[in-house]
């Protein structure tokens, strides 16, 4: 990620030493699941070149990132005519917000699961509309990035940032629901019976973002331990810090 004129200055030397420093056998970890036996694994890994010839050290996870600098542009409007050739009758927003590293990803996917059930209600109950808004996030260690995208009525345009933050606002004030989320995710941990790609994808993901694999009973105590103000939290976070993109029909 960077800016256009960070990213025309990038060398060939800076490629290599970013693959030097961090594609080394300390950083790469194995996920096996099926009946080969750990010996044989290990012992095709041994006869592999790479671990043998290239050295290195484990790259820590750093510390989370707490604080940002201010947001200077909240919204940015872009017309469908600028950058398709196709027309649209729609317009599209996409909302971004970037929250501190330290916040707990359960409590996110929680806020995340709350805000769908908010907005499911807001447009499809409410306003009879056949459009919604979806939301997810990501983890890049000592951030995240929440991003809600959704489709309205043309006629929608000037709502539809106050459509955002009136959801947004919404799930924070839904105690309710937020807590039937949380139990709802804690249930489904208790009776998980996932498939060989279900555990190896969790089990990639949380040794990317963590360096380790949770269990599930451990996932569960992290449901039960952090408060209903810590979810909330997200939205705070949502309304203080977030950019919207809308594409604007002609």
């Amino acid at each position: 990620m960077g800016n256009p004129e960070s990213i025309a200055n990038i060398t060939q030397i800076n490629l290599q030493d970013f693959y030097e420093k961090y594609y080394t056998p300390p950083n790469i970890s194995i996920l096996a699941l099926g009946g080969l036996e750990t010996s044989d694994l290990l012992s095709f890994i041994e006869k592999n070149s790479f671990s043998v010839l290239k050295g290195g050290a484990r790259v820590n996870l750093g510390e989370p990132i707490l604080r940002f600098n201010p947001i200077t542009e909240k919204r940015i409007t872009v017309k469908n005519s600028e950058i398709s050739r196709v027309p649209t009758e729609v317009v599209r927003i996409d909302t971004y917000g970037v929250l501190p590293g330290n916040l707990d990803s359960l409590a996110i996917a929680i806020f995340k699961r709350t805000f769908y059930d908010v907005a499911f209600s807001e447009l499809r109950e409410k306003l009879s509309l056949t459009y919604g808004f979806t939301a997810k996030y990501s983890n890049y260690r000592q951030m995240f990035e929440f991003e809600i995208e959704g489709t309205l009525p043309s006629q929608m345009e000037n709502d539809a940032e106050g459509l955002v933050e009136k959801c947004i606002l919404e799930t924070k004030q839904r105690e309710d629901l937020l807590e039937h989320n949380r139990w709802s995710m804690i249930t489904r941990f208790k009776m998980q019976d996932s498939s060989g790609g279900e555990i190896l994808d969790n089990a990639e993901s949380e040794i990317c973002l963590y360096y380790r694999i949770f269990t599930n009973s451990e996932d569960i105590e992290r449901l039960k331990n952090f408060s209903l103000e810590d979810i909330k939290k997200v939205g705070d976070f949502l309304l203080e810090r977030k950019l919207s993109l809308i594409l604007s029909p002609d």
